[in-house]
């Protein structure tokens, strides 16, 4: 339908504004806005180490870019300014996943942590402590309340927000666990590994059980 402009360096991720109009995508140390006619409409220029994601607010108005240089930059879309830098991160940081229903985002870094940010604010207002290899991916639940981490370890872990605790692990994966993804109604969740699996779990408050598993 559409191919775009190429790149001077690979694309590590690519995103879809929330209203479908916009896409995004992190290449080397620059971000990239398009279009949906693959026009490009803005650059951001900042980051001092690769970007490795990035993820755009609810109101798809702004964007968040984490890199190799262990910082998190929010841009406004609008006029390509940097709005706000957080930098609590001790390693690169991995993944990001705006948190619906609040003005919250988290962060994953090869420090080991996860950490929870009010956008307003800058603060970093929750931390938890991955007591194992480095996050890959983030995913929140739609309503807000779950987080879910792809892990180096090859687990698959769930997050209570509002508890600030680990609510449970997924284990099946035979390598390292590279995307997650909640369903809508946030009971089931999706896992891709380097095991060339697609893994489909169920969510209770009583447990957890791998559903399907597909192999590429």
């Amino acid at each position: 339908v559409q191919r775009f402009p190429k790149h001077p360096q690979e694309i590590r991720r690519v995103a879809f504004s929330p209203t479908s109009d916009q896409i995004a995508t992190a290449s080397g140390f620059t971000v990239r806005l398009y279009d949906v006619r693959g026009q490009e409409k803005k650059r951001f220029s900042g980051h001092t180490g690769s970007i490795k994601c990035l993820a755009f607010t609810a109101d798809g108005k702004r964007l968040l870019t984490g890199g190799d240089d262990t910082t998190i930059r929010l841009w406004d879309i609008h006029s390509g300014r940097e709005v706000q830098c957080f930098k609590r991160h001790k390693a690169g940081i991995t993944a990001l996943a705006c948190i619906a229903q609040t003005n919250h985002f988290a962060s994953a870094g090869k420090d080991q942590t996860i950490r929870l940010w009010d956008i307003r604010s800058g603060l970093e207002i929750e931390k938890f402590e991955v007591h194992a290899d480095h996050v890959l991916d983030l995913a929140a639940s739609a309503d807000g309340k779950r987080l879910a981490s792809g892990h180096f370890d090859t687990t698959l872990r769930i997050w209570d927000l509002a508890a600030a605790r680990e609510m449970g692990q997924y284990v099946g994966h035979k390598q390292m666990v590279c995307a997650v993804a909640f369903t809508p109604d946030g009971e089931q969740l999706l896992s891709a590994g380097q095991d060339q699996t697609l893994r489909l779990w169920d969510r209770s408050e009583e447990h957890t059980s791998e559903l399907q598993s597909l192999r590429h």
